[in-house]
């Protein structure tokens, strides 16, 4: 009897070494898992920061670049007024000096190097002004309209490629939040089940090395 009460003692422990290795062997490859699980987090954190720093630096030329088209815009607007004004007070000084002609030649009753105001042989056709200014004012506005046109062009290009670029950050930014919320359940996960095998482990022990450890818990 002393003999089968031996070996029943002996078996027991073997079971109960058995079973707290293999606990103590899943606690370790879980606390494993977890120190690799914390650094991929702080990776992933560390690439959220910069996809948010570039998003930040897109967003900010971004707004410098629209900003900037349109005082430019507007500065090109003005300039075209300041031009056409420009053109009219042309044309009224134009016509006074026209009528100051006319009147001259009315008065003084010689023949001036101008026939008539019909348009052939008048001061408009013999000096030239008309032609001259229809010319400058054509080509005043055609050099405008050209001028706008391209940095209107320049400036919705540039804003199609931030806004491409944001578009992309902005996606970037939302695939590594996501993953970073995915990994921090999976820690938390992680955490509590290392914490239940941590409680399980010391209660283990707390069995086995209280009053006489398991000698005394199978004599007991």
């Amino acid at each position: 009897e002393e003999r089968e009460g031996r070996a029943r003692v002996q078996e027991v422990l073997a079971v109960a070494e058995r079973k707290a290795r293999a606990r103590a062997g899943v606690l370790r490859r879980t606390a494993e898992e977890l120190c690799a699980v914390r650094e991929e987090n702080q990776s992933l954190r560390s690439a959220l920061h910069q996809a948010e720093a570039s998003y930040q630096q897109v967003k900010d030329k971004y707004d410098t670049l629209f900003f900037s088209n349109k005082r430019l815009t507007r500065a090109r607007i003005e300039e075209n007024q300041q031009n056409g004004k420009l053109i009219l007070s042309m044309k009224k000084e134009i016509k006074s000096l026209l009528c100051n002609a006319g009147q001259k030649k009315s008065k003084g009753g010689q023949q001036l190097p101008f026939a008539s105001d019909d348009g052939v042989g008048s001061p408009v056709s013999s000096l030239g002004f008309p032609e001259d200014e229809r010319r400058e004012k054509q080509t005043s506005e055609n050099t405008n309209a050209k001028l706008i046109g391209a940095l209107m062009t320049a400036a919705a290009e540039e804003q199609r490629i931030l806004s491409k670029e944001l578009t992309q950050a902005l996606s970037s930014w939302s695939e590594t939040s996501r993953l970073n919320k995915d990994l921090h359940s999976s820690n938390t996960a992680l955490e509590q089940r290392c914490e239940a095998l941590e409680r399980a482990h010391a209660a283990l022990q707390g069995r086995g090395g209280g009053g006489g450890g398991p000698q005394a818990a199978v004599r007991r």
